[in-house]
C-alpha cells in the first residue's frame, strides 16, 4: 500500500482519523521523516503533521526505507560505460549474438564467455565486459549484483545462510583495480574538460 500510495503522491500511515491528536507536538521522529519528504518532493500539511505523531518510529523507518525504494535513493548512480567519453565498439550485431544465445541456447556448452550474475550470458568477442560497471545487454548495475547476490545466497536457516559471504565475494569481484597513480590521472581529466554549468547540467 505504501508503494501504491507514493505512486500517487500519498503516503500510507494505516491510521483511523479519530486516533489523529490535532494538538500534538512534532518529534524527533517525526522533523526527521519530514526532512526525508521534502528532500524528495513531497510536502506536509498540518493535519498530515499531526497524523505522523500518531505513528511508530519503526513504522516511520519502514516508511523511509520504501520511499528510498521506490526513488532509487540507494542505487548506484554510476554510469554503465567506465571512460564513458570513448566508444565502446559495441553494435547491434553484438545485441543480436547475446539475445540469440540467451534466449535459445538453453546450455551454454560450445560457447565461450561470461555469465553475469543477473543470469545474462555474454559471448566472448561480443561486448568489452572490462568496459562496464553492470551488464551490458540489460542494463543492470553491479551495486544491484552484490544485492542480487545477497539475496540468491539467503537462507533462513543460519548454518546454510551465505548470503554475506556471496555478497562480499561479489563486490571484491567488481572493486576497481586503480591505483593512487591511475586515480589521480583520471581525475586531471575530468577537471581539464572545458564545460560550461549548462553543458555539465545537460550531461548529468
Amino acid at each position: 500500500m505504501t508503494n501504491v500510495a507514493l505512486r500517487y503522491r500519498a503516503v500510507f500511515l494505516d491510521l483511523n482519523r479519530e486516533d489523529i491528536n490535532m494538538h500534538s507536538e512534532i518529534t524527533v521522529p517525526v522533523a526527521a521523516f519530514i526532512q526525508l519528504l521534502n528532500e524528495n518532493g513531497f510536502c506536509a500539511n498540518e493535519k498530515l503533521l499531526h497524523a505522523l505523531n500518531s505513528v511508530s518510529p519503526y513504522r516511520l523507518v519502514v516508511i523511509a526505507e520504501c520511499i528510498n525504494e521506490v526513488f532509487g535513493l540507494d542505487l548506484n548512480w554510476a554510469p554503465l560505460v567506465k571512460e564513458w567519453n570513448v566508444p565502446t565498439g559495441e553494435t547491434a550485431t553484438d545485441h543480436l549474438i547475446t539475445f540469440i544465445v540467451n534466449q535459445f541456447f538453453t546450455t551454454k556448452t560450445g560457447f565461450k564467455g561470461t555469465t553475469l550474475p543477473c543470469g545474462h550470458f555474454i559471448p566472448e568477442g561480443t561486448f568489452p565486459l572490462e568496459r562496464y560497471n553492470g551488464c551490458p545487454f540489460c542494463g543492470t548495475p553491479f551495486k544491484t549484483l552484490v544485492a542480487h547476490a545477497r539475496k540468491l545466497y539467503f537462507h533462513l536457516w543460519g548454518p546454510l545462510d551465505r548470503g554475506m559471504d556471496a555478497a562480499k565475494e561479489m563486490k571484491n569481484k567488481l572493486m576497481l583495480k586503480y591505483d593512487r597513480k591511475t586515480c589521480r590521472c583520471a581525475a586531471r581529466w575530468m577537471n581539464a574538460i572545458p564545460l560550461t554549468a549548462k553543458q555539465a547540467a545537460e550531461n548529468m
